[in-house]
């Protein structure tokens, strides 16, 4: 849950901010299921979020407008 300057809930920054991306506990979680059920170390697991989060990648059409349209709401403030 996040609070307002005021210390009252904001379900808008839990549904449409850039803080909208996970929920508490999920990388603990998906690490556990990889430790007992997986066959490849976390390592190489991350790999290819790990070299995407670097070095970025090449924005499609679909994601273009998305970002024109709703990117205000979405994206941190610069």
């Amino acid at each position: 849950m996040f609070l307002d300057k005021r210390g009252n809930p904001d379900s808008k920054k839990s549904l449409t901010s850039h803080l909208a991306v996970g929920t508490p506990g999920n990388v603990a979680g998906f690490s556990l299921v990889l430790e007992k059920y997986g066959t490849m170390p976390l390592n190489k697991v991350l790999r290819p979020a790990i070299k995407l989060a670097q070095e970025g990648f090449i924005v499609n059409d679909a994601l273009a407008d998305d970002l024109k349209k709703y990117g205000s709401e979405t994206l941190p403030p610069a």
